[in-house]
C-alpha cells in the first residue's frame, strides 16, 4: 500500500515538472498568493525559523538566478539584494544594519491557472516566488520587494538544500521537500491578485481592506464554480442558486475577513 501511494505521489510531482505546451492551454489566468511564513500552518511546512528566504538568498550568493520585481528582464545579484536589505546608510558606519532573511516572512507565489485541453483538466502551475520586506517592519511602511525567483530555479535550489524539507510532526512521517509542498499546495495563503487588465492588486482596486477582501472572495468563488461546472455540468444550476442565497448575506465573508486580519 505504501509503495502504491509513493508511486502515485511521484507521478503527481513528475506530471508538474513537464513543460506545458502552449497549444494545449485553452484558458489561462495568473494568480498571486501571499504566504505568511509566520502563519501557524506554514511554520509546520517551512519551519519555525522561516528558512525559505535563507535558502533562496544563500543560493543567490552561490550563483542562482533571481530577477528585478519592477523589471523582470533584469537579473539581480546578491550584492544588489544586500543593498535593499540595508537599514540606514552605509556611509554612517555607526547607524546601519541589515534585515535578516528571517525578517522576510512575507512571500508571494505567482501561479498560472490553466485548463489543459489535452488532459481535460485544470492546473495551478507555480511560476515564481518573490521575497518581501513586510510593511510591519519596513522603515518605509510598505511592502518592499527584494527579488523574484523563477519557480524552475526554486526547484533546483530546494532539491539541493538539506534545509528545504518540512518538519516531521508524526511518527513514521517522511519529510517532504519544499518543491513538492508547493506543487501539492500544502501551504496557507491569501489571494492578493487575480489577473486583470490593469495588473492591480485587490487593495489597489478598492478603497478599503474589506471591499478588497469581498472582491477577492467573489473572484475566487468564480474560479471554483468554473472548475465545478467543467466536471459537474448537471449540478452547476443548483450550486449557483446556493451561492446566490449566500451572497445575499455578507455575514460569512465578514467572519472570514476578521479571521484573516487577525492571523
Amino acid at each position: 500500500m505504501k509503495k502504491m501511494l509513493f508511486l502515485s505521489f511521484a507521478c503527481l510531482v513528475q506530471e508538474y515538472t513537464f513543460a506545458q505546451r502552449g497549444q494545449d492551454i485553452a484558458y489561462s489566468r495568473y494568480i498571486v498568493r501571499e504566504i505568511n511564513l509566520h502563519h501557524e500552518h506554514n511554520r509546520i511546512i517551512f519551519g519555525n525559523r522561516a528558512e525559505l528566504p535563507s535558502i533562496l538568498l544563500d543560493a543567490l550568493q552561490q550563483g542562482a538566478k533571481a530577477y528585478n520585481y519592477t523589471d523582470p528582464t533584469q537579473t539581480v545579484s546578491y550584492e544588489q539584494v544586500q543593498e535593499k536589505l540595508l537599514i540606514g546608510t552605509a556611509e554612517d558606519s555607526c547607524n546601519f544594519s541589515f534585515y535578516t532573511p528571517q525578517d522576510l516572512y512575507i512571500v508571494e507565489l505567482t501561479e498560472q491557472f490553466i485548463f489543459d485541453k489535452q488532459m481535460s483538466e485544470f492546473r495551478f502551475i507555480p511560476v515564481s516566488l518573490t521575497l518581501f520586506i513586510p510593511a510591519e517592519i519596513s522603515t518605509k511602511g510598505i511592502m518592499e520587494p527584494i527579488a523574484v525567483f523563477p519557480f524552475e530555479e526554486c526547484t533546483r535550489i530546494f532539491r539541493k538544500d538539506a534545509r528545504a524539507f518540512s518538519a516531521v510532526t508524526k511518527l513514521g512521517q517522511s519529510a517532504i521537500n519544499f518543491n513538492e509542498q508547493f506543487l501539492l499546495r500544502s501551504y496557507a495563503s491569501n489571494i492578493v491578485k487575480i489577473g486583470n487588465k490593469d495588473d492591480l492588486y485587490f487593495d489597489q482596486q478598492y478603497n478599503n481592506q474589506y471591499q478588497a477582501f469581498i472582491a477577492m472572495k467573489k473572484e475566487e468563488q468564480a474560479l471554483q464554480e468554473m472548475m465545478y461546472a467543467a466536471y459537474h455540468p448537471a449540478g452547476i444550476e443548483r450550486k449557483a442558486e446556493k451561492r446566490k442565497k449566500q451572497m445575499l448575506s455578507t455575514a460569512g465573508y465578514k467572519n472570514d475577513f476578521n479571521d484573516t486580519m487577525h492571523r
